[in-house]
């Protein structure tokens, strides 16, 4: 059973946290999505782009993004790389879809806590979807921006109290990575396709 770990050091010394890591993934249809956004999100199983999953902590973004993927891989096949710290979600191995395509999925995690080293490495074995398990450094949302508008179908989470604050968010991390706040903007009216909170 995996387990993820957090260690913090409090006044009588080190502590750790531990939360039992689910074994099996829900189906997208289990989640309580509503019927037209869950229709419009698997509309995007061929598309290009950048879809977002914002909300707080603990509130099911790794959980429906991962489940979102998984239901891309049954329906369509195709090759997905994930980058992720730490994986939570079992989503490695093969898939066989509806129309007799082979999805493959391969789990990694930032090489050396590198996340955009991460998604270099995942851009050279050109996947169709990338999985980014979460925006938290202006290198990763201009880096997933990028990927996003040169043909690949990137899901990933963002802490956010709203949609406009993820949007905003994503645009000021972007802007922080030494590209224009123009550039920024450029690469979400060019890449953006959903975000769900």
């Amino acid at each position: 059973r995996n387990y993820r770990v957090e260690r913090t050091v409090a006044l009588q010394g080190p502590q750790y946290c531990a939360r039992k890591m689910p074994t099996t993934l829900p189906d997208l249809k289990d989640l309580g999505i509503d019927a037209g956004v869950y229709k419009h999100l698997v509309s995007l199983s061929g598309a290009y782009g950048l879809i977002l999953l914002a909300g707080a902590t603990g509130s099911g973004k790794s959980t429906t993004v991962s489940a979102l993927l998984k239901e891309y891989l049954s329906l369509k096949g195709g090759y997905a790389f994930t980058i992720e710290d730490p994986i939570e979600m079992p989503l490695d191995g093969e898939y066989h879809s509806q129309d007799g395509e082979l999805g493959l999925c391969k789990q990694t995690v930032p090489p050396e806590g590198k996340w955009e080293e991460g998604l270099k490495s995942a851009l050279r074995s050109k996947p169709r979807y990338i999985l980014l398990g979460e925006i938290r450094t202006p290198e990763v949302a201009s880096e997933a921006l990028r990927a996003a508008t040169s043909g690949h179908l990137v899901l990933s989470t963002i802490h956010a109290n709203n949609v406009s604050d993820a949007v905003n968010s994503l645009v000021k991390y972007a802007a922080s990575s030494g590209i224009s706040e123009e550039m920024a903007y450029d690469l979400v009216a060019n890449g953006f396709l959903a975000c769900i909170h």
